[in-house]
């Protein structure tokens, strides 16, 4: 047992590993997102448009889901919403 204790630290204190993401943390992302969006709207459009279609891609996917009563997944959304800013960098 007290092994499973250890690996469960761990696995917190690693990046990444088993740490979830909250509403919160997504919602920080989608500004982040929002901001890097307006950014690229004014250096380069085509880019932020680009960038704008994915990310709302997303987001109507969650309101699909909130509409239908079902849940939201977090740590998807922020794995998706990290896919897009790396993409930015």
């Amino acid at each position: 047992m007290k092994s499973y204790t250890v690996l469960a630290a761990l696995l917190l204190l690693t990046p990444g590993g088993a740490q979830a993401c909250t509403q919160q943390d997504a919602m920080a992302k989608g500004i982040k997102l929002s901001q890097i969006v307006q950014a690229k709207m004014a250096q380069a459009p085509a880019q932020g448009q680009a960038l704008m279609t994915k990310l709302q891609s997303i987001m109507m996917a969650n309101q699909g889901q909130i509409a239908i009563g079902g849940t939201i997944d977090w740590a998807k959304v922020c794995g998706q919403y990290d896919a897009l800013i790396e993409q930015t960098q």
